[in-house]
């Protein structure tokens, strides 16, 4: 199955709610589209602010750093 990387502009309410269904219906989302969702990056202001924990996601304040990946 094909994977589809994808990257979060933003982890406030909406990016953080996004994360969370995102994880929550992953494997529904793979057996309706046949795709695999992975969230690459996230980015935000301030790396240094507290967030909730997010492992092995890239965290960022530079959207290059998206590009790059």
């Amino acid at each position: 199955m094909s994977t589809i990387k994808v990257a979060i502009l933003g982890f406030g309410t909406v990016g953080e709610g996004i994360y969370r269904i995102l994880n929550e219906k992953k494997n529904e989302i793979k057996l309706q589209t046949g795709f695999t969702i992975e969230i690459s990056s996230i980015v935000v202001r301030d790396v240094t602010k507290k967030r909730i924990e997010t492992p092995g996601i890239k965290i960022t304040d530079s959207i290059q750093d998206v590009f790059a990946d």
